[in-house]
């Protein structure tokens, strides 16, 4: 079992982590790291690393913020990424949504999609 300490300095190596009392089935937390995304005009967009919750209902929900009870608990569970085998891309899609299907030699995966520049955003 770890603090939430521990669990920081796992993610930020790439690791996984879960609540022991977290019951749905593959719940876990994980880091997604910084990225530079194109845009249709001349400017570009750099995310900050943040934290993913991999939920339920089977989906990644970014943005994952940490209660109180979590960040005193000392029942975390620090895992390897294989120890949570789950699919990279939520159940539902959108013409919008990145393909996701490129994997390195780190198992990091990558975006295949060379149509997908990010018009989400405002300009």
């Amino acid at each position: 079992m770890a603090n939430i300490g521990e669990v920081v300095t796992a993610l930020k190596a790439g690791k996984h982590a879960r609540r022991a009392g977290w019951n749905g089935k593959r719940m876990h937390i994980y880091m997604e790291e910084s990225r530079h995304l194109a845009r249709r005009t001349a400017m570009e967009r750099r995310e900050e690393p943040y934290l993913v919750l991999f939920t339920a209902a089977q989906t990644h929900q970014p943005g994952w913020n940490a209660s109180t009870p979590d960040l005193l608990s000392d029942d975390w569970e620090i895992l390897e990424p294989h120890e949570t085998d789950y699919p990279r891309e939520a159940s539902s899609k959108s013409a919008m949504d990145p393909v996701w299907d490129k994997v390195d030699a780190a198992g990091k995966y990558h975006n295949s999609n060379p149509q997908d520049l990010d018009s989400s955003c405002g300009d």
